[in-house]
């Protein structure tokens, strides 16, 4: 049997991921659990430093937290899975 991940294992790291007072949505499908930070609906130019800043927040939080984290840049969103098995 690979990883296996309790929900008390996740709490830090959500508690991480809602610090900011952003939007941020669950999900999970067999072995993950992804995390959705939305970026805030602003002008093109504020939502570009937004992207920045969350995809390097994303990447410190990988580096922090001893999970097995992935990052990805989607068009709204920047997402966060956690491999859970």
């Amino acid at each position: 049997m690979g990883y296996v991940l309790r929900l008390s294992e996740l709490k830090p790291l959500i508690e991480d991921l809602t610090a900011l007072g952003l939007n941020v949505v669950v999900g999970a499908a067999d072995g993950e659990v992804a995390f959705c930070v939305y970026l805030p609906k602003v002008e093109e130019d504020l939502q570009k430093l937004w992207r920045e800043f969350l995809l390097n927040y994303a990447n410190a939080l990988k580096a922090k937290h001893d999970l097995p984290i992935s990052v990805e840049d989607k068009v709204e969103w920047i997402e966060l899975q956690v491999r859970t098995a």
